[in-house]
């Protein structure tokens, strides 16, 4: 899930069978009105529009500075990218990651970069601390310092002062030993510096810039636990603190801030 410009959010998510997700892929989901139909805005409703080239899971997705929407690797896709053009509703071969990568996390960068962290080269390998930014200006990826610890589906957002906070997350190919660690990557000095652990160790979750500052953290998985717990970081004091619990628990899923101040979540999980 996605925020383009203009308030719009965009979800690129499989929701057909193991075999058909493969072949089928993504469906876009507009709060706020792509241009080609204003009214979207008002209706609440949702607008199928071109698939991507190939079918992915695990895999990323971040805005870029010209309102375009960078896809990259995740299971299907390995090493490649796609790029989305939401005027002219197509999408066109990107440059190639420089490793193969599922599971990563990535985020928009204040000077335009896009920045990717951790994942794994395939979903049963161990987590990476590779680091990567990809400049729209030159179409080229390069690496970037490491992390400290190698994880997989972690979270990377990026903090007001620009700097980036990286949580939790796991360092395995499959979920186990889930991480309550955290890191802070500075891009003006290509630097990574602990940040203070979370309250509980999280996989699977997600975590979102408030208009305050704050991160807000929500479920996820610990271990055998399917979480509907939620925290807040807050980057001046570097804490964190409890906050209200979700009404469902969620792992997997996606959150995305909404104009009003608020956070929008989907994707409920339970266990067979």
């Amino acid at each position: 899930m996605c925020r383009i410009s203009g308030g719009r959010v965009v979800t690129f998510r499989v929701t057909q069978t193991p075999l058909q997700r493969m072949k089928h892929f993504l469906y876009l989901l507009i709060l706020f009105v792509l241009p080609l139909s204003p009214s979207l805005a008002q209706t609440n409703t949702w607008l199928q529009v071109a698939s991507m080239n190939a079918a992915r899971t695990e895999q990323s997705a971040a805005l870029l500075p010209n309102g375009s929407v960078l896809i990259r690797g995740g299971v299907g896709g390995s090493s490649s990218t796609e790029i989305y053009n939401p005027a002219a509703n197509s999408w066109s071969t990107g440059i190639p990651l420089l490793a193969s990568r599922v599971s990563h996390a990535t985020t928009q960068l204040a000077d335009g970069k896009a920045l990717l962290v951790g994942g794994q080269p395939n979903i049963s390998s161990t987590g990476s601390t590779d680091a990567f930014t990809f400049d729209p200006a030159s179409n080229s990826w390069s690496a970037v310092q490491s992390m400290a610890v190698g994880r997989n589906r972690l979270t990377a957002t990026l903090l007001a002062n620009g700097n980036v906070l990286v949580t939790g997350g796991a360092p395995y190919g499959l979920f186990g030993g889930e991480l309550n660690s955290a890191e802070l990557y500075d891009p003006g000095t290509n630097t990574w510096s602990a940040a203070q652990p979370m309250g509980r160790p999280r996989s699977a979750h997600t975590a979102t810039l408030l208009p305050n500052g704050n991160v807000l953290v929500t479920g996820g998985l610990d271990n055998s636990s399917y979480l509907s717990s939620t925290e807040l970081y807050n980057p001046t004091t570097n804490t964190w603190s409890p906050a209200a619990s979700m009404p469902a628990i969620r792992v997997g899923h996606r959150a995305v801030p909404l104009t009003n101040g608020k956070v929008l979540s989907g994707r409920v999980e339970t266990r067979a």
